[in-house]
């Protein structure tokens, strides 16, 4: 605060300072002449070094502005809808060129409660007094310069007043040009980001963000039947491949039942017939017999060698 302070007292003594630095170039360009100078001559002198210390001043002013407008006080990412943001960057603005100034007094009115058309009125109040004061200045310096003829000095230096004169001129031209480009600043980097907040104009955008919700929310709502119709579409060819798979596979049990009901009879057909069981019975009879033959077959047997005598 305190730096802010003082070089906010420093453009207010911008006046006093070019009186002091134009006397001193006078008296410096006086006594560099080594002539002798009558008071005519010193008064001219006076009025050309004010308007040639104006014309330092406000040259190095313009830099100083253009510089400012170049690095940009507010980032491309600045919003300042919301208050208190706009608040913390109101007090971090501590440069003193004029846009400096002026976007710490909007940003402040804005974060202390002031409405968009409060501010937008502020910035154009800005505007017209700063264009004021500089065409005060501008037509103050060049007739100061100007009226040196009238002190009735020499021609080298009324030449010198009329230089003066007109290069206080064309450096006011281009400061009123800083002074549009300044205005554009704060128009396209924070009146136009504050928007209107009147209520008025908060119903109507109420309105808007309403009628842009519901034509969302139709847009979603139809996208999602859409979705919805395609997914059903779907789950019923599903549903039908699966049906047709089913039919498939009853045939196919129903051709397997056909099938086992013919094994059955033709099993009942065999199992009845007369020369089917008298097979059965000559076969079990076979059967018999070659056990009792394996049984007789697997007796152990005794052998007997009887010796009978020679026959002479």
């Amino acid at each position: 605060m305190t730096a802010k302070k003082s070089k906010c007292c420093a453009n207010h003594a911008k006046l006093p300072l070019t009186v002091l630095l134009g006397i001193a170039l006078a008296a410096a360009a006086g006594f560099a002449s080594r002539a002798e100078l009558a008071g005519a001559d010193w008064a001219a002198l006076a009025a050309i070094g004010i308007a040639a210390a104006h014309f330092l001043l406000a040259a190095a002013d313009a830099i100083r502005i253009c510089l400012a407008v170049k690095s940009g006080p507010l980032p491309d990412g600045f919003e300042p809808a919301d208050r208190a943001v706009a608040a913390e960057r109101a007090a971090a603005l501590t440069g003193c060129t004029p846009l400096h100034a002026r976007l710490r007094h909007l940003l402040a009115a804005w974060g202390a409660g002031a409405s968009g058309p409060q501010v937008t009125a502020m910035a154009s109040a800005q505007n017209v007094r700063a264009q004021t004061v500089l065409a005060a200045e501008t037509i103050g310096i060049v007739a100061l310069a100007l009226v040196s003829a009238d002190f009735g000095s020499s021609q080298c230096l009324l030449q010198a007043g009329a230089g003066i004169a007109a290069l206080n001129l064309l450096l006011g031209i281009l400061r009123f040009q800083q002074t549009a480009c300044i205005a554009g600043y704060i128009e396209g980097r924070l009146l136009a980001r504050i928007g209107n907040d009147t209520p008025a104009a908060a119903a109507a955008d109420f309105a808007k963000a309403a009628k842009e919700a519901a034509s969302a929310s139709a847009d979603t709502l139809a996208s999602a039947q859409e979705k919805a119709s395609t997914r059903l579409a779907q789950a019923q060819e599903g549903i039908a491949k699966q049906l047709d798979r089913i039919a498939g596979l009853a045939s196919t049990i129903d051709q397997t039942l056909q099938l086992q009901k013919s094994v059955d009879g033709t099993l009942k057909g065999v199992t009845a017939a007369e020369e089917f069981k008298s097979t059965l019975l000559e076969l079990k009879r076979h059967l018999a017999d070659s056990d009792q033959l394996l049984k007789n077959a697997a007796r152990p047997r005794t052998l007997r060698l009887v010796e009978n005598p020679a026959e002479d």
